[in-house]
């Protein structure tokens, strides 16, 4: 597993729909990766592989867009 890999699979999450039709938000395609970096980190502490594809540095996640707050005085 590359990292491309895991950024054509992070691309995927964001593009799935929902029963409906709305996508996925952001955060859970964040917490979604969160599950698979642990996953990963766990391999590479039982030396199964070498290096982390899941490294923050190589793939780019969704942006999480704060919700608009109106403030009533």
């Amino acid at each position: 597993m590359k990292p491309v890999h895991v950024q054509a699979w992070v691309n995927q999450l964001a593009a799935l729909e929902k029963p409906d039709g709305s996508k996925i938000s952001p955060s859970t395609v964040k917490r979604i990766y969160a599950i698979l970096c642990a996953v990963v980190k766990h391999a590479m502490k039982q030396g199964l592989i070498t290096q982390n594809p899941t490294d923050t540095d190589r793939v780019t996640l969704p942006r999480i867009t704060a919700p608009k707050v109106d403030i009533f005085t």
